[in-house]
């Protein structure tokens, strides 16, 4: 009952500030927006609730709680442009002293030649561009049915000379209310410093002054803003729908989604397994005008005392070419 009622009193408290939105439209370090796994990814990122093994640090770090020995996961996901992501977690647990997880998250891009008004073709020089996110977390169950977990992270950017870092936090909170296997869970993340380039081209410099006065001159102020990172705040449930013990499971998700730089969104995702082997995904996201629907689906098996994961996800795009996902996760 104790349980019940703090993990009532977390989402209750998130709700007046999931009622706020004053950073409507700017947030740096966008690549933070990304569905993390290709499971999340099927699931329509209704995933805080679900998510467990090393990547569930990426979601909800308290779902690392779930880990018995040592979770390991990668993922890459190649995007539009010859941009890709790729995603690194591994997670430990230390028995008493709770889960350990270690995390990164790397966004590239081929380099790209340096172009000027006056050589429009090219300059024969390259810049390069990269997003790059690393993290440390803890979780712990706090009772049977409740757990909690945390992570603090760096955020690190750079285009050509420039770069900004930002450090944040992530927090988040798992109950498993003893029914259906339902699990209510909740979600903060990215919270922490704005970040600002800054660099070589940046800046204040002088010229001489057009007008032409003796000795004068003008100063040219290259400097830019800083921009909070994409501040989330996340509430969702699950349960099982359906269960014929070794046989099926149905599992389905809905999740509240709030962004500081986005109207609330909603997502919902539906997971069916067979025969504890193949699971497949779909997913729905409302209110968001880019994109709809998902699809995925995963194989799970256990070869020489290991757990297998590979999983696969596609999801739509309004304007640009869907989107593949891959990923693979072991478990010992």
């Amino acid at each position: 009952m104790k349980t019940s009622w703090i993990a009532g009193l977390l989402i209750a408290g998130s709700l007046p500030l999931m009622a706020q939105n004053p950073n409507l439209g700017t947030a740096g370090a966008t690549f933070l927006k990304l569905p993390t796994s290709a499971r999340e990814a099927g699931l329509g990122q209704a995933a805080v609730s679900l998510m467990n093994g090393a990547e569930a640090v990426f979601v909800n770090p308290a779902g690392l709680a779930s880990v018995k020995s040592v979770s390991v996961f990668a993922g890459y996901t190649p995007l539009w442009a010859d941009v890709h992501v790729s995603h690194w977690a591994a997670a430990w647990n230390l028995g008493d002293w709770g889960v350990v997880g270690l995390s990164a998250i790397q966004l590239g891009m081929d380099d790209m030649e340096i172009t000027t008004e006056f050589e429009q073709s090219g300059t024969g020089r390259y810049f390069g561009a990269s997003d790059l996110m690393t993290g440390l977390s803890w979780a712990r169950d706090w009772t049977d049915r409740f757990s909690v977990g945390g992570t603090v992270k760096l955020i690190h950017q750079k285009i050509w000379n420039e770069s900004a870092t930002a450090v944040a936090v992530d927090l988040g909170t798992v109950y498993h209310v003893g029914f259906r296997n339902m699990v209510i869970a909740m979600s903060m993340r990215h919270f922490g410093s704005d970040l600002k380039l800054e660099g070589s081209d940046l800046g204040k410099s002088g010229r001489p002054d057009p007008a032409g006065y003796p000795g004068s001159r003008q100063v040219d102020d290259y400097s830019t803003n800083g921009y909070p990172l994409p501040l989330f705040f996340q509430v969702g449930t699950s349960l099982r729908a359906w269960e014929m013990p070794g046989h099926l499971t149905v599992d389905v998700a809905a999740e509240v989604s709030h962004a500081n730089d986005n109207d609330e969104m909603i997502y919902t995702g539906t997971e069916i397994g067979l025969h504890d082997f193949v699971t497949f995904r779909g997913g729905y996201v409302f209110n968001d005008p880019d994109r709809s629907w998902s699809l995925g689906g995963g194989l799970k098996f256990t070869y020489f005392g290991f757990g297998f994961r590979m999983d696969y996800a596609w999801s739509d795009h309004e304007y640009l070419e869907p989107v593949n996902r891959m990923g693979i996760g072991l478990d010992f």
